[in-house]
């Protein structure tokens, strides 16, 4: 195997890994016989099964077409809505990858979708998460050591990848996912009627993620630790006199996160706040003792 094919096939492996990890049998061969006899001769190239949940992978790479045509992918994407748990996903590995929007369009793209639902939420859905999706990437890209930002694999599984490495936070990563079931439903046809508080919701992550400040709970107390530390580590102690005896005062977190990241969730600085306040209430810069 040469060493792109090698890198190709770890891709692939990588979106399959998430899938199993989320429960779903993943199946290569010997899909269950109402799921062959459905399909009328395509064949998936993965088929992932949790109880009544189907996901049907069609792999794309570099430079090369479908196996069995873009006309057979668009039949069956037609007979996909017949079964309310069915979905597709386009697995892209290789260079050729599709662009993502630009982050900048991506905020007109989330201004767009609030005037939208005025008139229609599932026309609304689908703009937003497009959004979504640019933001997740542009944020994931430096984490993972890349460049740009392009997508990669299913959605579920650069979400569950971007909250596993703490691009994203925990409450934004649930908001996503619940947007994104909703957004394929939508896509195939599946319901008409989606509910305004998702749409709310999906509109206030986007505008956090698209924002230039955004920092996710685990970055802000990632920061927070790399600058200040527990005053029991080197600052002198003098219970006759006050306690620690501070050269350069202390620090709160609530007050120091709030100044460093007024982009952030409130809810996130709040949660990173108080857990920092449980290990220690005042803190001190690093090299200051």
């Amino acid at each position: 195997m040469t060493s792109e094919s090698s890198t190709l096939e770890n891709e692939l492996q990588s979106v399959l890994a998430q899938y199993r990890a989320d429960g779903y049998e993943v199946l290569r061969e010997g899909a269950p016989a109402e799921i062959r006899d459905f399909l009328h001769g395509f064949v998936p190239d993965y088929v992932a099964v949790k109880g009544e949940e189907v996901v049907l992978f069609e792999v794309r790479r570099a430079g090369a077409g479908s196996k069995q045509g873009d006309a057979a992918l668009k039949e069956l994407t037609s007979l996909i809505p017949r079964h309310k748990n069915w979905r597709i996903e386009l697995v892209w590995l290789g260079r050729e990858r599709p662009r993502v929007l630009a982050r900048d369009k991506a905020r007109q793209v989330l201004a767009d979708a609030r005037r939208v639902a005025e008139v229609s939420l599932p026309a609304a859905l689908l703009l937003a998460f497009a959004a979504a999706e640019a933001a997740v990437e542009y944020l994931l890209a430096p984490a993972l050591g890349r460049e740009e930002a392009y997508g990669l694999g299913s959605v579920r599984g650069r979400l569950t990848e971007a909250e596993s490495l703490g691009v994203i936070s925990p409450r934004h990563y649930e908001a996503l996912s619940e947007a994104s079931d909703l957004r394929n439903q939508v896509a195939h046809v599946q319901v008409t009627d989606v509910p305004r508080a998702v749409v709310d919701s999906l509109f206030e992550t986007v505008e956090l993620l698209t924002g230039e400040g955004y920092a996710s709970l685990d970055a802000m107390i990632d920061w927070f630790r790399g600058e200040f530390e527990n005053p029991a580590e080197h600052v002198p102690y003098d219970s006759r006199d006050g306690g620690y005896q501070y050269i350069n005062g202390s620090y709160e977190p609530e007050d120091v996160l709030t100044d460093q990241f007024p982009g952030a969730d409130p809810l996130d600085r709040a949660e990173a706040a108080a857990s920092l306040a449980a290990e220690a209430f005042e803190w001190v810069r690093k090299g200051d003792y």
